[in-house]
């Protein structure tokens, strides 16, 4: 099967599977209880019968956690994706036209941080793969993905917009030397910079304090494709 992927796609690069983690955690936080009540016998002398079911219904999520750690795997080649799950199989070939989206956001708990998580997706024409920070190693698909996008889409997008096209990058589009959001426009000698904040796009105007506009990153389709173009044409 390998080699037909190769064929279809080039070169295998590497594969990424889900982590264990979220099997445990299912294990430890549901599973393991239940068993302590089971053999309660307050719970089986007393208890309605509906409880006792329930809770043997309940390593039911955890088998089909199970089956789709095992079967659940991203393999990645040199021009294309392939997702298998337990519910199917999503291919996505990379070129010009693909659509690259990144999310990083941070999780706490009680204002604790708990950690970074990541979500990846690329689309091309009707076809999605989707991949989030269950899948050991997201950080360097994100990467792979980052160098992908650069390679194929930026050349594309730069030349569309040398020819005086207008470049759409879903929540934000670039014309001759001007960004357009919703119906908001902003001139190129009126930005200031360009950052990202907290899993945001933040473009500032000279001379304001607050930002022009906030866009979340996950909204924006190619975003180094986005930053790199802003850069070469500001130059």
């Amino acid at each position: 099967m390998s080699a037909i992927y190769e064929k279809k796609f080039g070169a295998f690069v590497d594969e990424y599977k889900k982590s264990w983690w979220l099997l445990i955690g299912w294990f430890l936080l549901f599973i393991l209880p239940s068993f302590f009540i089971l053999n309660s016998t307050a719970v089986n002398e007393h208890e309605p019968i509906a409880i006792v079911s329930g809770l043997l219904l309940l390593p039911i999520p955890m088998l089909i956690i199970f089956l789709d750690r095992l079967r659940s795997r991203v393999s990645l080649y040199e021009n294309g994706i392939i997702q298998n799950t337990l519910f199917g199989r999503s291919e996505v070939k990379f070129d010009a036209n693909a659509k690259f989206r990144y999310k990083v956001f941070s999780e706490s708990i009680s204002g604790i941080p708990t950690g970074t998580k990541t979500k990846l997706q690329v689309v091309n024409g009707k076809q999605k793969v989707l991949i989030n920070s269950s899948y050991v190693g997201v950080d360097v698909l994100h990467a792979d993905f980052r160098e992908k996008e650069l390679g194929l889409v930026y050349p594309a997008m730069k030349k569309a917009y040398l020819e005086g096209k207008t470049i759409d990058f879903n929540a934000l589009k670039l014309k001759t030397n001007q960004f357009v959001f919703n119906k908001k426009t902003i001139a190129f000698n009126e930005i200031n910079d360009i950052s990202l904040q907290s899993g945001h796009l933040q473009i500032n105007k000279k001379g304001k304090r607050l930002p022009f506009v906030v866009i979340a990153v996950s909204e924006i389709s190619n975003l180094y494709t986005l930053l790199q173009l802003f850069h070469d044409l500001r130059a």
